[in-house]
């Protein structure tokens, strides 16, 4: 199994300069379905922003497919995240793009596919989703349940090797979040050795879900196994 996720001793300060991840080390590996239970929101979103290269650590390194982001410059930076789906927890979508369009877009900018390709491609990931709604609809008056199926179809657009989610249940009744956990689950086992999961979630009843073979926790500032 080869390392796709790595933290090196990594520190990150939140916004007003709390330490909320300290001296974290742990890889990830291909195969692997991760959950890491954090109660505090904060560990976890910058967690999944430091993974995402937007957040960058005080100390140590986090390293994706092997480069250390906080390195790199923006194009090579750009490359590496087409590898990797992230679902960040706030479920946000470009406002002024219809549905169909914020699935699009990655496709679009970072395929090979036409432009009528990419959005047949688009309407298949919303159907895999459970989207049910209007695709030329905008995004801003739909419930949260149904955002967060739009960005699950749009994370998954461009067949990430790695898949990063930040605490999905949230907001969400028990069967809307196992519908979407279960995608997740099933889209990671369909090339079990090749692809990683990694899920944030704020409960132990939420973890189950994922059915993970590796469990992880913050406890305070500092990331256990």
């Amino acid at each position: 199994m080869a390392v796709l996720v790595e933290l090196k001793n990594t520190s990150c300060l939140s916004d007003d300069g709390i330490k909320v991840i300290e001296s974290a080390t742990s890889s990830f590996s291909s195969g692997q379905r991760v959950v890491i239970t954090a109660s505090n929101d904060t560990a976890a979103n910058n967690l999944v922003g430091l993974i995402a290269g937007i957040v960058p650590p005080v100390a140590g390194s986090i390293r994706l497919f092997g480069k250390d982001v906080s390195t790199l410059d923006f194009d090579v930076l750009a490359e590496l995240r087409t590898r990797v789906g992230f679902l960040f927890h706030d479920s946000v979508l470009v406002s002024n793009l219809k549905v169909i369009e914020n699935v699009a877009l990655p496709l679009i900018y970072h395929s090979e596919l036409t432009y009528e390709k990419g959005m047949e491609r688009a309407q298949k990931l919303l159907d895999l989703a459970g989207y049910r709604g209007e695709v030329w609809a905008l995004p801003g008056p739909l419930p949260l349940h149904v955002r967060k199926k739009v960005c699950v179809a749009r994370a998954l657009a461009l067949a990430p090797q790695v898949v990063v989610c930040e605490n999905i249940a949230s907001g969400l009744a028990h069967d809307e979040a196992m519908l979407l956990t279960e995608l997740l689950v099933e889209y990671q086992e369909r090339r079990a050795g090749d692809r990683l999961l990694i899920m944030t979630v704020d409960n132990s009843s939420d973890a189950v879900l994922v059915k993970p073979d590796r469990r992880l926790r913050f406890e305070g500032s500092h990331l256990v196994e």
